[in-house]
């Protein structure tokens, strides 16, 4: 069973309709859903590995949320959402994006090497519960050493 995570709905009065785009985050998926006049009802479901890149377009009042997918047509807009709102699920979905695509993902150069800096995620923020495995698999591709395979193991396992 998926556990809800957040749910954003956009503004009616500000997009000029009764049914407005509602969005779900879930821990595995994110459904979208779309109503139109009188009873058509539109639900997509986007998979955190299906997506590139989550946008956050604030102008004085409100915000956008656009979600970029890698295979599909189009790209998901949210119009009028608060920007709190919109700041929160943005941060959300961001990191889901991180867990599901690994913990080095965005720090790879195109040379192949690794920055670590202060804007590189942290392992122990990253952690789920496919950790063990991810560690097992960097160790294993070579991008970890053996002390810190060993170090992220044994910090791991404390928990």
């Amino acid at each position: 069973m998926a556990t809800l995570l957040y749910d954003l709905k956009a503004s009616r009065l500000m997009n000029k309709t009764f049914f407005t785009h509602h969005l779900k985050i879930f821990d595995n998926v994110m459904v979208l859903e779309r109503r139109k006049i009188p009873f058509h009802k539109e639900e997509t479901t986007i998979s955190y590995s299906h997506v590139s890149q989550v946008n956050l377009i604030k102008d004085l009042f409100f915000a956008h949320l656009e979600i970029i997918n890698t295979g599909g047509i189009e790209s998901i807009l949210i119009r009028y959402v608060g920007k709190r709102r919109g700041k929160k699920a943005k941060d959300i979905i961001d990191a889901k994006i991180r867990s599901t695509h690994g913990v080095y993902a965005h720090n790879q150069h195109t040379d192949g090497s690794q920055q670590f800096g202060s804007d590189a995620p942290r392992a122990e923020d990253v952690f789920d519960d496919k950790a063990l495995i991810r560690i097992k698999d960097l160790y294993t591709r070579g991008r970890l050493t053996k002390v810190e395979y060993n170090k992220l193991l044994n910090k791991y396992l404390r928990r």
